[in-house]
């Protein structure tokens, strides 16, 4: 719902020029975003989330995807875009500079969309105080974003950042949503995380996937993982 809601956001603003995925991750948003016949660009750090990216987009049998290494310091590389969708990644970034940045190479009319799969004040599935506990054991109490790329702790939100940049007319959607994942996939999800990837974790990853597996397999024997949650979109367009 919220990727179709940022999809028409995309064909108001201009249908010849392509949306950035800005932190793209394993492809989710792109090759959703592309499965609405946008052309997008998507950019991720991590070789591993590309490659897993490019299988999906193959596996849907999606080819208007371009897809580059790269992180929000090289988003003045990129060619005029008619908008930004940035998944669950704008809180490892610069927010202020990476939105100045976006600016100078986004059409007039265009637009920033900031999706979290968790809305800010809203409960956290039940199971993350159980893998806060292995997290903080493996990870450290103050994780990474990414190989030798600290996390910054935010003292404002996202929605207050944007109002402040070109990207200053403001609205939000929010929705509700049930997960459903079994032991595995929600072990796989962990990878998904820059704080948890498989480049961050290195030789600890196969001890770290059997704590992941053992503390859960001894909260949920059954396998099956479920919680209602909510996820927002946050859009800034440029006035």
């Amino acid at each position: 719902m919220l990727i179709d809601y940022i999809a028409e956001t995309a064909h108001v603003a201009a249908d010849d020029v392509p949306v950035l995925d800005l932190g793209s991750g394993p492809g989710v948003i792109a090759v959703r975003l592309a499965e609405l016949g946008i052309p997008v660009i998507a950019v991720e750090p991590c070789e591993e989330m590309l490659a897993a990216g490019r299988w999906r987009a193959a596996d849907h049998g999606i080819g208007n995807i371009d897809w580059r290494q790269g992180d929000s310091s090289t988003v003045s590389d990129l060619p005029l875009i008619r908008g930004t969708v940035i998944g669950d990644a704008f809180h490892y970034m610069p927010r202020d500079q990476v939105l100045a940045d976006l600016h100078e190479i986004t059409v007039s009319g265009g637009f920033v969309a900031i999706v979290v799969s968790h809305a800010l004040g809203t409960p956290k599935a039940w199971w993350e105080p159980i893998l806060d506990r292995i997290r903080d054991r493996f990870l450290g109490t103050h994780r990474a974003a990414g190989p030798d790329a600290p996390f910054q702790y935010l003292t404002e939100d996202h929605e207050t950042v944007l109002r402040r940049s070109a990207f200053s007319r403001v609205r939000v959607l929010r929705t509700d949503y049930r997960l459903d994942l079994t032991t595995e996939e929600l072990i796989g999800l962990q990878y998904t995380y820059a704080f948890s990837s498989k480049a961050v974790l290195g030789e600890l990853r196969e001890e770290y996937e059997q704590a992941l597996r053992n503390a859960l397999t001894a909260v949920e024997p059954s396998g099956g993982f479920t919680a209602n949650l909510q996820a927002a979109v946050i859009i800034g367009e440029r006035p």
